[in-house]
């Protein structure tokens, strides 16, 4: 391959061990370095060295059994799988909320020309430049076809003589359907198989003030709102430096209420249900779906009367709840005693009973709500939605549902309204598959290292 370098794994690794670990010395040298009078500090740099040079061999080989791969380097070079890899871009600020996107050549705006910030709506100016190298990654090639291909993995596919970086998302055997425009594999969602990459939604830390309308700094504010179980604002949760502490109620049976209330960028900042917008895609126009599975983040710590007030279960604790189309569903843990992150995914959740639901402030426009103690600390509050994968109005879908024979895989990119993949050329053949990025890998400097271009639309 042009302009790529290949590591064969195999060799590298049995060198490297029998220079780490082979005897470095006879009594005689020992006796000679005795006399040299070397620090005690050069032998520990060189098994300090060692270490390291071990952790980095077990990075390179993903943790894998195998030791037989050849692994190449190769430089994205477009916006399909945006945003867990992104080709040549630049990187904007809003000036408002602070945030920065990454965004691809095909999508930088003219030099220059506004656009909204898809995180608090401000009027960000392009600077028409795509400076920065696209990520690298290191694509490990199996040896021989006993390589087990799993959903998820991210694969580079070779078509047209090009080689593309794409998810796999079906295997041989497996039965894709639509649900709408919604891609099914085996009656469950593409992205339900497994972890799907998460697109930010809201960041509440980029935020500077709880009542509507920008702070005196001009920084957006917060879309989260204390309430009560009618979704009336109240005061039973005070922010202060982007984490809010939650108050003691009048009454303590009745829980107090942090609920998000989405807006919409687009349109003055109006309450309106959560979509499908890639914060990247800044140039393109196109219909935007409702989202309806969110994932919540957020550094939470006990306050001193952790035990006094309960939620509308009847339980103490954290609670969250989000708004799904089968109802309303719940979240339960409890609260740590140090600072401590968690995670609530909507798709996990236990839904609430229907009886239930008028005491819970949660509906399609604020999808998510949380109750705790009082004294109880919530900070960071992180929304994101995982990628959803479903066809675009120009997709041909005359041939769902669709069962892949034993030799085929159907593979898709992050970036589902720009990618081209398998929705256009239909499945792929194991023989397509070149190799697969391990999921855990962090994209290697640009620049560093020659590499070949992969992803070119």
């Amino acid at each position: 391959m042009s302009g790529s370098i290949t590591i064969r794994l195999q060799q590298r690794q049995t060198n490297l061990w029998r220079t780490l670990f082979r005897p470095r010395w006879t009594h005689e040298s020992a006796r000679s370095i005795a006399r040299s009078a070397r620090p005690v500090g050069f032998f520990v740099r060189r098994s300090i060295a060692g270490v390291i040079l071990i952790a980095v061999s077990l990075l390179v080989t993903g943790c894998r059994p195998r030791q037989s791969d050849e692994v190449t380097l190769m430089k994205v070079a477009g916006g399909s799988m945006a945003p867990t890899w992104v080709g040549r871009h630049g990187e904007v600020r809003c000036e408002q909320c602070l945030s920065s996107l990454r965004i691809v050549t095909a999508m930088m705006p003219p030099k220059g020309q506004a656009y909204v910030c898809p995180f608090c709506g401000g009027e960000v100016t392009s600077p028409g430049v795509a400076d920065r190298s696209g990520d690298v990654v290191a694509v490990h090639h199996p040896r021989g076809n006993d390589h087990r291909w799993q959903r998820g993995d991210l694969v580079a596919v070779r078509r047209n003589g090009i080689p593309r970086l794409k998810r796999l998302v079906a295997l041989p055997g497996d039965v894709l359907a639509l649900d709408g425009l919604r891609l099914t594999v085996n009656g469950r969602a593409a992205g339900d198989h497994f972890d799907a990459p998460l697109i930010v939604v809201n960041q509440d830390w980029l935020s500077d003030s709880e009542a509507e309308g920008p702070s005196s700094e001009g920084r957006p504010f917060s879309w989260w709102q204390p309430s009560d179980a009618q979704g009336r604002p109240n005061r039973g949760w005070a922010r202060q430096d982007s984490a809010w502490t939650a108050a003691r109620s009048r009454d303590d049976a009745m829980p107090s209420w942090l609920v998000y209330r989405h807006r919409n960028v687009f349109h003055s900042l109006r309450e309106d249900t959560i979509r499908d917008n890639y914060p990247g895609n800044v140039s393109l126009v196109r219909p935007l779906y409702e989202v309806d599975r969110l994932v919540l983040t957020a550094n939470v710590q006990a306050g001193p009367d952790a035990s006094v007030a309960t939620g509308p279960l009847g339980e103490g604790g954290i609670e969250v709840y989000f708004w799904t189309p089968d109802g309303i569903v719940m979240h339960r843990r409890p609260l740590p005693r140090d600072m401590s992150a968690m995670r609530f995914y909507s798709r996990d959740a236990v839904l609430v009973p229907a009886d239930r639901n008028a005491t819970i402030p949660v509906t399609q426009k604020r999808p998510v709500a949380i109750t705790a103690p009082p004294g109880t600390v919530v900070a960071g509050l992180l929304l994101e939605r995982p990628v959803e994968y479903r066809l675009r109005r120009t997709d041909a879908t005359e041939s769902f549902p669709l069962r892949l024979g034993e030799d085929q895989f159907f593979v898709l990119g992050d970036n589902v309204p720009v990618s081209v993949d398998s929705r256009k050329w239909g499945p792929i053949r194991r023989d397509d598959l070149i190799g697969w990025v391990p999921a855990t890998a962090e994209p290697i400097a640009a620049g560093r290292l020659p590499a070949q271009p992969i992803n070119r639309e």
